[in-house]
């Protein structure tokens, strides 16, 4: 028996120290699977330009002018290779940036040729580090062609969701924070920063090899410095502003929190001057757009787990080791002599008397305010305000869901009665919560009086501020 208890108990401290083995010590590094470099390749016309008239013919049509690159990152289920990517909308947009380049010189003929505006572009993911070589090209079976599935509007958040043909061998998809709302932790930037090449950059030349690899991905950490609006080229959109480098070719890649979360979309560094000091400041787009966009898109995406396995598990193995050791002690030690039990006879019980339930019982938590649909999907019914009370299409995350809905967000607004106060607050939709004909700002709570009203993205869903019957 003494040494059937001591193997259990050495079996159960073995498991508590493989379990406590299992504890990942770098989530940032080890969330470098789930980010890509993307590649965007130009195509443009050719034009022979007469030096002496100024007059250009076409020369040659969809010749390869250039290329720019940047990072995106993984959607889908978590750790799973994945086809769906997100970016920046800059990193993927057709543009004329080679549009008047001379691409080849003849001055002494009386000509030269020059490229025209952007005929078609190509985008592809890099597989490896050997994937594009200035010198060499494209090598076509080490990248996978994508097409874009969005790309926002000038006036929109800059951000972009490619499709790639096929789901990329070793990358897969990241969590995303799954909550609105201020991220206050460290951070964390990962991307393919140009720095990336110049390991291979033949100073002469200037030819290098492009990094595509997962190794390659570069990790630069920082501290959360605000949460602010940041206004470029017509948009008003949310950011994050942290102290994690970011540099030109992280456009697209994801900023993730200590637990591994994708908080953000790491979009712009601005704000440097060497003549005053100024350190320059790095800023990444709210991850709610991105949730909301794929929502809308139908693409699927899950959130970090909130639930902590590590912990359970370790809470489990230590009661599961003090119950051992518990028994242990009482069979090795103190165990007492068997004699045998006395039982009296059982003794009926009556049984218990059951209160009926008081007539119109209240649900627990009711507040006594209701909100009534005007228009909408949810005209004509009411809600109990309990507590609070979650808006959006996501089912996973609101006590009131609605159907696909155009205007209304995955987590659109929350209404709570607090202090006898009814309080909405919008969480960050795209399209916004109105109240009087005014857009709440986001996370800002606004106290609504009885009969008044507020609607979710447009007039066409609309809700009442309301009281029970008899109160």
């Amino acid at each position: 028996m003494k040494k059937r208890v001591i193997s259990l108990i050495l079996a159960v401290c073995l498991l508590a120290a493989l379990f406590c083995g299992c504890q990942k010590t770098n989530i940032a590094a080890e969330s470098r699977n789930g980010v890509v470099r993307i590649l965007v390749m130009y195509y443009c016309d050719v034009y022979k330009k007469d030096l002496f008239t100024g007059e250009s013919v076409k020369y040659a049509t969809d010749v390869f002018a250039g290329n720019v690159s940047g990072t995106g990152f993984g959607v889908g289920k978590i750790g799973q290779p994945t086809e769906y990517f997100v970016t920046n909308r800059h990193v993927v947009e057709v543009s004329n940036v080679f549009e008047g380049v001379t691409r080849e010189s003849h001055k002494n003929e009386g000509y030269e040729l020059v490229y025209g505006k952007t005929t078609a572009t190509r985008i592809y993911i890099l597989k490896d580090d050997y994937a594009f070589d200035t010198t060499t090209g494209l090598d076509t079976s080490r990248v996978v062609p994508c097409d874009v599935v969005y790309q926002a509007p000038s006036d929109k958040p800059d951000l972009a969701i490619i499709h790639a043909a096929e789901k990329v061998e070793g990358r897969v998809a990241l969590p995303l924070l799954a909550e609105n709302g201020e991220v206050d932790s460290g951070v964390y930037a990962l991307g393919y920063p140009g720095s990336t090449d110049e390991a291979t950059l033949d100073i002469i030349t200037g030819d290098h090899e492009y990094a595509g690899s997962i190794e390659k991905v570069t990790v630069t950490s920082g501290i959360v410095s605000l949460h602010t609006t940041f206004n470029m080229l017509g948009s008003s959109t949310r950011i994050i502003q942290h102290t994690a480098q970011i540099n030109h070719g992280n456009s697209g890649g994801p900023l993730l929190d200590e637990r591994g979360a994708v908080v953000g979309v790491n979009t712009w560094s601005y704000g440097q001057d060497v003549t005053t000091g100024d350190a320059k400041t790095n800023a990444s787009i709210e991850i709610d757009y991105v949730r909301d966009l794929l929502d809308e898109y139908k693409i699927e995406w899950e959130p970090l787990p909130t639930t902590n396995f590590l912990l359970i598990g370790l809470i489990v193995l230590a009661v599961l080791a003090v119950a051992v050791a518990g028994v242990a002690v009482y069979i090795l030690v103190i165990r007492p002599r068997q004699v045998p039990a006395v039982v009296a006879a059982p003794q009926p019980v009556p049984a218990p008397s059951t209160p009926s339930a008081p007539p119109h019982a209240p649900i627990p938590g009711d507040s006594g305010y209701r909100i009534q649909g005007i228009t909408g999907s949810f005209a004509g019914r009411r809600f109990a305000i309990a507590g609070q009370l979650r808006i959006g299409r996501d089912p996973r995350r609101n006590d009131l869901v609605y159907p696909k809905v155009p205007g209304v967000s995955g987590v659109h607004c929350r209404v709570a009665v607090v202090n006898g106060q009814v309080i909405l607050t919008d969480l960050g939709s795209t399209y916004g919560t109105f109240v009087d004909g005014k857009r709440l700002a986001a996370n800002a709570p606004m106290v609504l009086k009885e009969g008044q009203r507020f609607c979710l993205g447009n007039d066409t869903q609309v809700f009442e501020i309301a009281k029970k019957a008899g109160m």
